[in-house]
């Protein structure tokens, strides 16, 4: 789950068991069919419910966009000489997790989750003094940039937790809010094995 504040570096070790279910129904969880199909298979079983990123996995060690942001900026403006710091502060609002006692299901879906998140990273490049024009097209690029699969990684010691946790009758779900893409990075991880439902 997320603050109030777009997260920043954060490490929550998976070496103990932790069924979290902070705030709201998440944005992005277990969809109706496959929620009602473990409910009626896990009858009696024991579960953990995992986060995901800043828990068992994350993106280059941080968590949030801001980092995400800066690189994406970077990249295509060499030398510009805005941090994620100053990004960071035009994400204190307009994401979804910033109304965590609200539910979102109207973002249920890929396309209207990124068609409301898109406008705060946006929102955010123009904050730091971009104009709209450049700041719309860092947006998207940084959308991109942020679920490509190959930038996430697990802490050392996710793969051996959840095993042993398994092996010990427990089994594992993600229950996160966080991008609708995570199921493939999940995946692209190696922890569908692992890992019942995201």
């Amino acid at each position: 789950s997320r603050s109030s504040q777009e997260p920043r570096r954060v490490r929550t070790s998976p070496t103990k068991p932790r069924a979290r279910f902070e705030g709201s129904r998440p944005t992005v969880s277990v969809s109706p069919k496959r929620s009602e199909s473990l409910a009626s298979g896990m009858t009696n079983e024991r579960v953990i419910l995992w986060d995901f990123d800043g828990t068992l996995g994350h993106r280059r060690g941080v968590t949030g966009f801001s980092d995400c942001m800066a690189e994406t900026l970077n990249d295509c403006q060499p030398g510009n000489g805005i941090s994620a710091a100053e990004i960071r502060e035009f994400l204190r609002d307009g994401l979804p997790w910033h109304t965590s006692e609200v539910a979102h299901p109207e973002l249920a879906s890929t396309d209207a989750w990124w068609r409301h998140i898109e406008p705060v990273l946006v929102r955010a490049y123009e904050g730091v003094g971009l104009a709209p024009d450049r700041a719309l097209v860092l947006g998207r690029l940084a959308r991109e940039r942020y679920v490509d699969v190959r930038y996430w990684d697990l802490f050392r010691d996710t793969v051996p937790a959840l095993s042993d946790l398994r092996d010990r009758g427990w089994r594992h779900v993600i229950l996160s809010n966080h991008v609708p893409e995570l199921e493939a990075i999940v995946a692209h991880l190696g922890l569908g094995g692992i890992i019942e439902a995201t």
